[in-house]
Protein backbone atom coordinates (compact mmCIF):
# COMPACT_ATOMS: atom_id res chain seq x y z
CA UNK A 1 0.00 0.00 0.00
CA UNK A 2 2.92 2.19 0.76
CA UNK A 3 4.22 1.77 -2.68
CA UNK A 4 0.76 2.31 -4.65
CA UNK A 5 0.68 5.83 -2.02
CA UNK A 6 4.43 6.43 -3.93
CA UNK A 7 2.92 5.89 -7.11
CA UNK A 8 -0.67 7.61 -6.80
CA UNK A 9 -0.25 9.85 -3.95
CA UNK A 10 -3.53 9.74 -1.57
CA UNK A 11 -5.24 6.85 -3.20
CA UNK A 12 -8.99 7.05 -3.31
CA UNK A 13 -10.67 4.09 -4.09
CA UNK A 14 -13.65 3.27 -6.14
CA UNK A 15 -15.61 -0.50 -5.92
CA UNK A 16 -17.94 -0.74 -8.24
CA UNK A 17 -20.08 -4.15 -7.18
CA UNK A 18 -19.25 -3.41 -3.25
CA UNK A 19 -22.23 -5.51 -1.66
CA UNK A 20 -22.41 -4.65 1.68
CA UNK A 21 -19.24 -2.66 2.01
CA UNK A 22 -17.37 -5.29 3.85
CA UNK A 23 -14.27 -4.22 1.99
CA UNK A 24 -14.08 -1.00 2.31
CA UNK A 25 -13.14 -1.38 6.19
CA UNK A 26 -10.70 -4.14 5.23
CA UNK A 27 -8.66 -1.44 2.76
CA UNK A 28 -9.27 0.86 5.04
CA UNK A 29 -7.66 -1.21 7.87
CA UNK A 30 -5.08 -3.26 5.33
CA UNK A 31 -4.12 0.24 3.89
CA UNK A 32 -2.61 1.23 7.18
CA UNK A 33 -3.57 4.99 7.21
CA UNK A 34 -2.87 5.03 2.96
CA UNK A 35 -5.90 4.96 2.22
CA UNK A 36 -8.09 8.52 1.91
CA UNK A 37 -11.42 7.78 0.83
CA UNK A 38 -13.38 4.27 -0.31
CA UNK A 39 -16.59 4.68 -2.72
CA UNK A 40 -18.72 1.90 -3.38
CA UNK A 41 -21.03 1.76 -5.82
CA UNK A 42 -23.46 -1.29 -6.16
CA UNK A 43 -27.15 -1.80 -8.29
CA UNK A 44 -28.42 -2.13 -4.67
CA UNK A 45 -28.83 -0.39 -1.63
CA UNK A 46 -27.88 -1.94 1.70
CA UNK A 47 -28.85 -0.82 4.61
CA UNK A 48 -25.78 -1.53 6.40
CA UNK A 49 -24.23 1.36 4.60
CA UNK A 50 -25.41 3.87 6.64
CA UNK A 51 -24.21 2.41 9.97
CA UNK A 52 -20.93 1.86 8.07
CA UNK A 53 -20.33 5.09 6.94
CA UNK A 54 -21.19 6.59 10.02
CA UNK A 55 -18.55 4.51 11.90
CA UNK A 56 -15.62 5.24 9.29
CA UNK A 57 -16.20 8.64 7.57
CA UNK A 58 -13.71 8.00 4.86
CA UNK A 59 -16.05 5.53 3.61
CA UNK A 60 -18.90 6.76 1.19
CA UNK A 61 -21.25 4.35 -0.69
CA UNK A 62 -23.98 5.12 -3.98
CA UNK A 63 -26.71 2.92 -6.11
CA UNK A 64 -25.63 2.87 -9.13
CA UNK A 65 -25.79 0.95 -12.67
CA UNK A 66 -22.40 0.20 -14.48
CA UNK A 67 -23.70 1.55 -17.47
CA UNK A 68 -23.48 5.07 -15.47
CA UNK A 69 -20.86 4.71 -13.47
CA UNK A 70 -19.21 7.87 -15.04
CA UNK A 71 -21.45 9.62 -13.70
CA UNK A 72 -20.79 8.41 -10.00
CA UNK A 73 -16.59 8.40 -9.98
CA UNK A 74 -16.01 10.98 -7.86
CA UNK A 75 -13.29 13.67 -8.67
CA UNK A 76 -9.16 12.01 -7.52
CA UNK A 77 -10.43 8.67 -8.00
CA UNK A 78 -7.30 6.67 -8.49
CA UNK A 79 -7.73 3.21 -7.90
CA UNK A 80 -10.57 1.58 -9.12
CA UNK A 81 -11.64 -2.56 -8.23
CA UNK A 82 -14.04 -5.29 -8.23
CA UNK A 83 -14.40 -8.28 -6.18
CA UNK A 84 -16.13 -11.20 -7.48
CA UNK A 85 -18.85 -8.43 -9.46
CA UNK A 86 -17.41 -7.91 -13.20
CA UNK A 87 -19.03 -11.22 -14.59
CA UNK A 88 -22.46 -9.70 -12.80
CA UNK A 89 -21.82 -6.98 -15.04
CA UNK A 90 -24.04 -7.75 -18.67
CA UNK A 91 -22.42 -4.57 -19.69
CA UNK A 92 -18.94 -5.31 -18.65
CA UNK A 93 -17.21 -4.13 -21.85
CA UNK A 94 -19.39 -0.50 -21.02
CA UNK A 95 -18.09 -0.11 -17.82
CA UNK A 96 -14.75 -0.58 -18.83
CA UNK A 97 -15.25 2.19 -21.42
CA UNK A 98 -16.33 4.36 -18.98
CA UNK A 99 -13.14 4.02 -17.27
CA UNK A 100 -10.62 4.46 -19.91
CA UNK A 101 -12.56 7.61 -20.78
CA UNK A 102 -12.12 8.89 -16.98
CA UNK A 103 -8.46 7.85 -16.93
CA UNK A 104 -7.59 9.89 -20.36
CA UNK A 105 -9.06 12.75 -19.16
CA UNK A 106 -7.42 12.42 -15.34
CA UNK A 107 -4.15 12.10 -17.40
CA UNK A 108 -2.51 11.12 -13.80
CA UNK A 109 -1.37 7.70 -12.36
CA UNK A 110 -4.22 4.89 -11.91
CA UNK A 111 -4.26 1.67 -10.93
CA UNK A 112 -6.84 -1.03 -11.16
CA UNK A 113 -7.40 -3.98 -9.71
CA UNK A 114 -10.65 -6.39 -10.86
CA UNK A 115 -10.89 -10.00 -9.43
CA UNK A 116 -12.84 -12.28 -11.68
CA UNK A 117 -13.34 -16.38 -12.15
CA UNK A 118 -10.99 -17.60 -14.29
CA UNK A 119 -11.48 -19.80 -16.96
CA UNK A 120 -10.52 -23.07 -14.85
CA UNK A 121 -13.58 -22.38 -12.92
CA UNK A 122 -15.79 -23.31 -15.02
CA UNK A 123 -15.76 -26.66 -14.46
CA UNK A 124 -15.89 -26.30 -11.00
CA UNK A 125 -18.71 -23.32 -10.80
CA UNK A 126 -20.11 -23.59 -14.45
CA UNK A 127 -21.30 -20.96 -16.29
CA UNK A 128 -21.55 -17.97 -14.09
CA UNK A 129 -22.92 -14.51 -14.62
CA UNK A 130 -22.91 -13.03 -18.33
CA UNK A 131 -19.37 -13.38 -19.02
CA UNK A 132 -17.15 -16.57 -18.80
CA UNK A 133 -13.76 -15.07 -18.37
CA UNK A 134 -11.19 -16.13 -20.29
CA UNK A 135 -7.68 -14.94 -21.93
CA UNK A 136 -9.70 -13.75 -25.04
CA UNK A 137 -12.42 -12.32 -23.30
CA UNK A 138 -10.28 -10.22 -20.89
CA UNK A 139 -8.35 -9.06 -23.85
CA UNK A 140 -11.70 -7.46 -25.09
CA UNK A 141 -10.93 -5.37 -21.78
CA UNK A 142 -7.28 -4.97 -22.02
CA UNK A 143 -7.47 -3.29 -25.68
CA UNK A 144 -9.42 -0.50 -23.69
CA UNK A 145 -6.17 0.57 -22.53
CA UNK A 146 -4.08 -0.13 -25.02
CA UNK A 147 -3.01 3.38 -26.07
CA UNK A 148 -2.10 4.57 -22.64
CA UNK A 149 -1.51 2.12 -20.08
CA UNK A 150 -0.26 -1.54 -19.05
CA UNK A 151 -1.94 -4.50 -17.87
CA UNK A 152 -0.98 -7.84 -15.84
CA UNK A 153 -2.95 -11.02 -15.32
CA UNK A 154 -2.15 -13.15 -12.63
CA UNK A 155 -3.94 -16.46 -12.67
CA UNK A 156 -4.66 -17.39 -8.67
CA UNK A 157 -4.84 -20.69 -7.67
CA UNK A 158 -3.94 -23.87 -9.54
CA UNK A 159 -4.71 -27.62 -10.11
CA UNK A 160 -4.00 -28.07 -6.32
CA UNK A 161 -6.53 -24.79 -5.28
CA UNK A 162 -9.30 -26.37 -8.26
CA UNK A 163 -9.29 -30.08 -7.43
CA UNK A 164 -9.77 -28.85 -3.78
CA UNK A 165 -12.34 -26.84 -3.96
CA UNK A 166 -13.72 -29.12 -6.22
CA UNK A 167 -13.63 -32.09 -3.32
CA UNK A 168 -14.81 -29.72 -0.54
CA UNK A 169 -17.08 -27.20 -1.96
CA UNK A 170 -18.82 -28.48 -5.52
CA UNK A 171 -19.18 -31.79 -5.20
CA UNK A 172 -20.56 -31.58 -1.92
CA UNK A 173 -23.11 -28.93 -2.92
CA UNK A 174 -24.15 -31.32 -6.03
CA UNK A 175 -24.95 -33.74 -3.85
CA UNK A 176 -26.61 -31.30 -0.77
CA UNK A 177 -24.20 -32.73 1.41
CA UNK A 178 -21.99 -30.47 4.04
CA UNK A 179 -19.03 -28.87 2.67
CA UNK A 180 -15.62 -26.99 3.90
CA UNK A 181 -17.48 -25.25 6.69
CA UNK A 182 -18.66 -28.42 8.37
CA UNK A 183 -15.13 -29.59 9.02
CA UNK A 184 -13.20 -26.38 9.41
CA UNK A 185 -10.43 -27.94 11.57
CA UNK A 186 -9.49 -30.43 8.28
CA UNK A 187 -9.74 -28.34 5.62
CA UNK A 188 -8.20 -24.97 6.20
CA UNK A 189 -4.75 -26.84 6.55
CA UNK A 190 -5.18 -28.72 3.02
CA UNK A 191 -6.02 -24.96 1.65
CA UNK A 192 -2.94 -23.82 2.68
CA UNK A 193 -0.66 -26.47 1.45
CA UNK A 194 -2.75 -26.53 -1.92
CA UNK A 195 -2.23 -22.63 -1.73
CA UNK A 196 1.45 -23.09 -0.93
CA UNK A 197 1.56 -25.74 -4.03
Amino acid sequence: WQGIKAELGEIHILDTGCGTGNYGVKLLDWGLGAVSSYTGIDLSSYDAWEAVSREYPKLRFYQGNVTEISRHIPAGTNFFMTQSAIEHFEQDLCFFEHIADYIRSYQQSVVQVHLMPSSDCLKLYGTHGFRQYTPRTISKIFKRFKHFSYGVLYRLGGYRCNRLHEEWITIPMKKGLPSRTSDIVTYAPQALNAIEQ
